[in-house]
């Protein structure tokens, strides 16, 4: 578009400038070398009518100018002026285009262009850096001056012709950049060919080529070697991922096996035991005959767990710390499912085993170990399977589960507090009346299940994810001899105590 020549319809008329917020005011009219209509709108519902006016103007001003933004911006946002624009013209959103005119990356302005029936609107949107400002309306004022140059040339044909200057070059446009004046770079030198001659480079003797061929085969061959390992050790690893879950419940499969083979008749899998008074140590130190097969391949078996509506049914191990059997199995070999594990803490003796027992186990999206521990969240899937069995390599025992909860093991997690329920001391003597309160608690459903003096306490604990490192505690305690279970009045706890972490 060119907005220079000379039309009759805008010859005499001022160029509107609008200065948006507190954006100061360049000299326009000696910039822009015709006069100017400089206005203030402080607010942005000011715009639309402003341009509404001089857009729709009859006969047309030349081109519109605004100055800064409202909130103090360099250049308003493109887009909600675009939309601006569109609507003061009467023309949908589409019908603006934009160029934009940069100095080395930093915008100074930008050419809007509404395209409308009587004829394109043009829009100048200038940077509120004063010094920003002036090289754009100094622009705009070169135009003004070469398109009156001309007029007074084509006014006076007999006079002495006029130097025929060039109009400034529109930097309006993509990808195009105001820049200063530089020296030309110099010519590029063409690349020199080499030739196989006595001024240039000779060809090698054979005997050397020989040898760099020998060279570029051996570090060819050590790459593909290199290769090849990487693809091989990949490939294995990928194997070993996919196939250790099947080798897991294979091994689970043959250590139940060993298990329950040596248990009395009646004793099945999963099926519940009376609770067995402790035995004496014997020959065998006191050991379950059950437990011969087992402690004979590891001795650090500590028991058996036997929860079968989880689908657990696995040996117990004890280590000298709580971090081996996280990546180790039954037979110490290394495994991502590790093994159920007794804290290392706890006692496990003939006559003499702990008051606050506590296992670990994995929890695995295949549901293996602790995998399926979840189900216990759930109060109706708790009412038709509150016990299980588990016993020690001299005991047997059944238990009766009486709290599950969701708790942090970073006390940062609850604003410094940590709810220690593993502690030999919590369940000790009169203590275990204070420790059923903080369990009950932050259980997520009150059982009738209680907590006397004396009682064994159980805990099975597994990582969940309701934030970050959190733990799903079920609690059990000991079935006492000639004990009846009902726990069909349990009911769901309406605001259970969560660490901070997690309200």
């Amino acid at each position: 578009m060119d907005l220079w020549n000379a039309q009759a319809e805008w010859q005499g008329l001022p160029v509107p400038v609008f200065l948006l917020g507190t954006s100061a005011a360049p000299v326009c009219e000696e910039l822009l070398c015709r006069p100017c209509a400089v206005r203030r709108l402080a607010a942005p519902e000011e715009l639309l009518p402003a341009l509404r006016e001089v857009l729709t103007r009859e006969p047309a001003v030349p081109y519109v100018v605004t100055v800064g933004g409202f909130w103090g911006e360099d250049i308003p946002e493109p887009a909600a002026l675009s939309k601006t624009a569109a609507a003061a013209a009467g023309t949908p959103v589409n019908a603006v285009s934009f160029r934009w005119m940069e100095d080395q990356g930093t915008p100074l302005a930008a050419e809007m262009t509404v395209r409308t029936p009587g004829g394109p609107k043009t829009l100048y949107v200038v940077s509120a850096v004063p010094a920003r400002a002036r090289r754009v309306l100094e622009y705009l004022g070169s135009l003004e001056a070469s398109a009156s140059l001309a007029d007074k040339g084509r006014a006076q044909q007999s006079a002495a012709p006029v130097p025929d200057k060039p109009p400034p070059v529109n930097p309006f446009a993509f990808g195009v950049s105001v820049v200063r004046p530089s020296e030309p770079s110099p010519p590029r030198a063409k690349k020199r060919k080499r030739k196989r001659d006595a001024a240039g480079w000779a060809p090698l003797p054979p005997v050397e080529r020989v040898k760099r061929r020998k060279a570029f085969q051996a570090a060819t061959a050590a790459v593909l070697a290199l290769a090849g390992a990487a693809f091989l050790f990949a490939a294995g690893f990928l194997i070993n991922y996919a196939t250790e879950a099947p080798r897991q419940r294979a091994k689970a499969k043959e250590l139940a096996g060993l298990y329950h083979q040596s248990e009395p008749s009646g004793a099945a899998e999963g099926q519940s035991k009376p609770a067995a008074a402790p035995q004496t140590p014997d020959g065998n130190g006191g050991q379950l005959s059950k437990f011969s097969a087992l402690y004979s391949r590891n001795s650090d078996l500590t028991g058996w767990l036997s929860i079968p509506a989880v689908g657990v049914d696995l040996p117990v191990m004890k280590g000298g710390d709580n971090d081996f059997y996280l990546d180790h199995n039954e037979d110490k070999k290394y495994s991502r499912y590790g093994a159920l594990f007794l804290d290392s803490s706890n006692i496990v003796l003939p006559l003499q085993t702990g008051s606050n027992l506590a296992i670990y186990g994995h929890n695995c999206r295949n549901g293996a170990m602790f995998g399926r521990l979840a189900k216990y969240r759930d109060l109706s899937f708790y009412l038709k399977n509150p016990t299980f069995s588990f016993d020690t390599i001299y005991e047997e025992h059944n238990w009766v589960i009486f709290a599950v909860f969701i708790t942090n093991s970073d006390p940062a997690q609850d604003n410094g507090h940590f709810f220690e329920w593993r502690l030999e001391r919590q369940t000790a003597g009169a203590n275990i009346d204070s420790f059923a309160a903080e369990v009950r608690q932050r259980s997520l459903f009150f059982t009738p299940v209680d907590l006397r003096p004396g009682d064994r306490v159980l805990s099975l604990t597994t990582c969940a994810y309701d934030f970050r490192e959190a733990r799903l505690v079920v609690m059990a305690r000991q079935i006492r001899e000639g004990e009846e279970i009902d726990v069909s009045t349990a009911a769901r706890n309406p605001s259970p105590l969560y660490p901070a972490a997690m309200r």
